[in-house]
């Protein structure tokens, strides 16, 4: 089983404006779908997990905490993406998922997934189903 990883991109700026890549097929795999979602303040949209797909979270608009839990391992990540800096999360199969937005401020995450939509692949548990603190920890 594999762990998610976190790449920074490359802001390329110049008098027309701005380009920076989410994904490429030569370092993540193919790309067969993508979507962006939304999450309103306040609400937590987790936990799901892919048995096949891998999912490649770039944030466009706000600033989300992104959940990831392994069972297996008993092992949890947390990762903070924003439209301010450009990243990308990729998400390995067999690892429960979830995000939400942060701040109080409306979200946006472009998803660029390596299979089509396919709900036979999609497991879903409620938001508070693992040992997960959704909250900022200051200091």
């Amino acid at each position: 089983m594999s762990d998610p990883y976190f790449e920074e991109k490359k802001l390329n700026l110049d008098g027309r404006g701005m380009l920076y890549e989410i994904a490429r097929k030569s370092q993540d795999g193919e790309i067969k779908q993508v979507y962006v979602t939304g999450v309103a303040p306040n609400v937590i949209k987790a936990w799901h997990l892919h048995k096949f797909q891998v999912d490649r979270f770039c944030c466009i608009k706000g600033t989300i905490l992104v959940g990831i839990y392994c069972p297996d391992r008993n092992l949890s990540w947390s990762y903070i993406l924003s439209e301010h800096k450009k990243q990308t999360l990729t998400i390995p199969p067999h690892l429960w998922h979830g995000f939400t937005a942060l701040w109080g401020n409306y979200a946006e995450v472009l998803n660029c997934t390596s299979s089509e939509y396919d709900g036979r692949d999609e497991f879903r548990k409620p938001w508070d189903a693992f040992d997960f603190d959704w909250k900022i920890k200051n200091g």
